[in-house]
């Protein structure tokens, strides 16, 4: 027999088997209706729903209550009744354990899970929480019971950094330092590394790091960031006996970047020459010439900038420097009113079909400058070289408009801008082209040849008209209503037109064996535990199905991956149908809004504007709290230890360790603050704001003393790095989307 709730689903699907109500049930919220369905169905089916999983849901309903003996008494059950869910049962146990303020009994069952072979997942959270119950009381004893060897490379070396700490605790400190001394020997990039340096400099008062020892440690608070102690175990590394272990050239390179990033630029300066010439092979010169040119410029001394970025250009003229050095220095030449010397180093970049791209940017370069200048003779010729450079074809279209209004061209311009809309309508450069089309200048021709294009029927007249006219004419609701009608007569179009979630009882996961036990729990409706059985049930090659699939990753809560489907599809659907005319809930799949509460009153408590924090977040994490960065950057903001130390006291905590970094609300209460830090400091200028928050407060300003105006679309362009400027279009395109989709935030 089966529960009452799911006889109606059994006749539709034509099996006998409850989960697909009761993942409706779930996925419609009503836990209370689940829960009760699930208790029948376990008094009518006791075997039947056992072998199904159904004592792990109940498990799970009443933990998700806050009835935790109960939960743990059903969980214990399903130990028995389902072998596949059984370190998943284990796991549930333990943290309740562990929440209920008991790490001993918590750390034993941590570790049953790790010994179970549990999946890759699962076990990685085993690992952590076992570590934390063992520094919470847990038995030291535990750790030496565990096959280290069956361990992967990432978990072993989290539970060596937990022997050692015990051995710390037991008084053993040789075998603790050995421990330490291994891990930073085998790997000194990593999060157990960086617990490593920091305990061995902790124990440095009883026993003085080796030069050896001290430029291991260098190297990993470097790699972390903590550039204050990098710089002294660096220099005392450097200043004892030469080790073998790895060439002194790479750490006199950390040592002058630790004092860049402390902006101690003349010292960093310092370093730098000291390297090249040290050095006979060019990339290592080159690098390090080019290096010093940039501590010279955010020093201030442009001068000296453009001798060294001209020296870093010849110590190695075909190598990975030399374009970006002619670049650079070609910026301040013309900046600083050496309008000639700049010239000739375009004439250099035109020289090497690799540098196509960085000749690009300085055309732009130049020809901004001259446009809001009030220039326009020499700005045609340069945007016709960046059009045939750049792949970014909207932000030459968009200066070319610009162009063209101070020639007196208004019909010329309006198609520039018409242009930059219809590749990207939320690009920042798309942004600045609407609010130049609704200027008095520009709105009356652009309103009539919108109605103009709206009598052609096609549909690129009809979308370029819904462009030109918007939503609140009614002759733009109309273009708009005419291209859906067009659209909807294209069956892969209307497919993404008419996208939604398919319905749990028209799923084809009830057709597979399920055997997995990630599958057992999707088709229960644990979708945390069950997000990795996704891909294999949820094909992004059924549109449908796919959006459904990034659905239920979200309600599991690994928005990463819900956001990596959802872009996908995103991409198919551009390909067929106009961003505006897809359907809300899939663009909310897009621009998705976890921790909403928090992410908006943390911003208003700063004044600082919920759509960008919500933008950031998505463009620095994916929404993943526990994301780390090549550079040691944590969390949903993405912070890196000593700037969330520095802002913790506005939050009213105490010295954070880097795991708080990954808990959510302190990590967007820690964006929110550095928002309005940089805010108060910008004046609100977003594009300065984001490109501070992204490569530093003194690169933001560098960047914003190559503009000739306040605009943000001149800013834009003359962000000098690739990756910076790239983060500024995502960003502020996110905003926009996050102002269109939640303007209730």
């Amino acid at each position: 027999m089966i529960a009452a709730t799911a006889a109606v689903v059994v006749a539709a699907v034509g099996v006998t088997d409850p989960r697909p109500a009761l993942t409706e049930l779930q996925l419609a919220g009503r836990f209370d209706e689940t829960l009760a369905a699930v208790d029948r169905t376990l008094a009518e089916d006791p075997e039947g729903a056992s072998e199904l999983g159904f004592d792990y849901l109940r498990g799970h309903l009443l933990e998700s209550q806050g009835r935790i003996g109960e939960a743990n008494d059903a969980f214990a059950r399903a130990l028995d009744a389902s072998t596949a869910l059984r370190p998943y049962s284990l796991f549930r146990l333990a943290g309740n354990w562990l929440a209920q303020g008991h790490p001993e009994v918590a750390a034993g069952l941590f570790a049953r899970v790790l010994s179970k072979g549990a999946p890759d997942r699962l076990a990685d959270s085993a690992t952590d929480l076992l570590i934390r119950t063992i520094d919470a009381g847990g038995d030291c004893r535990l750790l030496r019971q565990l096959d280290s060897w069956a361990l992967a490379a990432s978990r072993k070396r989290r539970i060596e950094l937990a022997r050692a700490d015990c051995a710390l605790r037991q008084g053993d400190r040789p075998q603790a330092v050995a421990r330490l001394h291994a891990l930073l020997s085998e790997n000194h990039e990593d999060e157990p590394a960086r617990g490593a340096a920091e305990r061995l400099a902790g124990l440095e008062g009883a026993e003085p790091a080796t030069p050896e020892t001290a430029l291991l440690i260098g190297r990993v608070f470097h790699q972390n960031r903590l550039f204050g102690p990098s710089i002294i175990y660096l220099r005392r590394g450097l200043n004892g006996p030469s080790t073998a272990a790895r060439n002194d050239a790479d750490d006199l390179y950390a040592l002058a970047r630790s004092y860049f990033w402390q902006q101690d630029y003349l010292l960093a300066a310092g370093t730098f020459g000291r390297l090249a010439a040290g050095s006979r092979k060019p990339e290592v010169k080159a690098r390090a010439i080019y290096q010093q040119a940039r501590s010279y410029e955010l020093s201030g001394n442009w001068d000296a900038a453009v001798r060294s970025y001209r020296l870093a250009y010849l110590a190695e003229p075909g190598g990975r420097w030399s374009g970006a050095a002619l670049v650079s220095a070609l910026r301040l030449e013309w900046r600083g009113g050496g309008e000639t010397s700049a010239l000739e180093l375009y004439g250099v970049l035109g020289q090497r079909r690799e540098w196509r791209q960085l000749l690009a940017r300085a055309a732009i370069f130049m020809a901004s400058s001259d446009i809001v200048r009030g220039r326009p003779d020499r700005a045609s010729l340069w945007l016709d070289h960046a059009a045939r450079a750049t792949v970014e074809i909207t932000e030459v279209d968009y200066w070319r408009g610009r162009l063209e209004e101070l020639e007196g061209r208004p019909r010329d311009a309006i198609e520039s801008y018409l242009a930059t809309l219809t590749a990207r309508r939320f690009h920042p450069f798309a942004q600045a082209a609407r609010l130049r089309l609704e200027s008095d200048a520009l709105a009356p021709a652009a309103t009539a040849l919108g109605r103009q294009l709206l009598r052609v029927p096609d549909a690129s007249s009809q979308f370029h008209a819904w462009l030109l006219l918007g939503d609140d004419d009614p002759a733009g609701v109309q273009a708009r209503e005419a291209l859906r009608s067009r659209l909807a007569r294209n069956r892969s179009a209307r497919g993404y037109l008419e996208i939604a979630q398919r319905p749990a009882t028209d799923w084809p996961l009830w057709g597979s064996s399920l055997r997995e036990p990630e599958e057992r729990l999707l088709a229960l409706g644990v979708w945390r535990e069950g997000s990795a059985a996704v891909a294999r049930h949820f094909p992004v090659a059924d549109a449908s199905l796919g959006f459904t699939g990034s659905s239920l990753l979200s309600h599991g809560e690994d928005h990463r991956e819900s956001l990596r489907v959802a872009e996908i599809l995103g991409q198919r659907a551009l390909a067929e149908v106009p961003a505006g005319l897809l359907p809300r809930s899939f663009l909310r799949q897009l621009y998705p809004l976890p921790w909403a509460d928090w992410i908006q009153g943390h911003a208003r408590q700063r004044n600082v504007e919920p759509h960008l924090l919500a933008a950031l977040i998505r463009e620095e994490s994916r929404f993943d709290p526990y994301a780390v960065s090549s550079s040691s950057a944590r969390g949903l903001t993405q912070f890196v230890l000593p700037t969330a130390r520095r802002l913790a006291p506005q939050l009213g905590l105490g010295t954070l360790r880097a795991d708080q970094l990954h808990d959510p609300e302190i990590s967007i209460a820690l964006g929110a603050v550095y928002l309005a830090e940089l805010a108060g400091r910008y004046g609100n200028n977003a594009p300065q704001v984001i490109a501070a928050y992204n490569a530093g407060e003194r690169q933001s300003e560098l960047w914003r003393s190559y503009c000739y105006s306040r605009e943000p679309e001149e800013y834009l362009s003359k962000v000098g790095f690739p990756e910076t400027r790239q983060y500024l279009e995502r960003v502020l395109t996110s905003r926009a989307e996050y102002r269109e989709l939640y303007p209730e935030l």
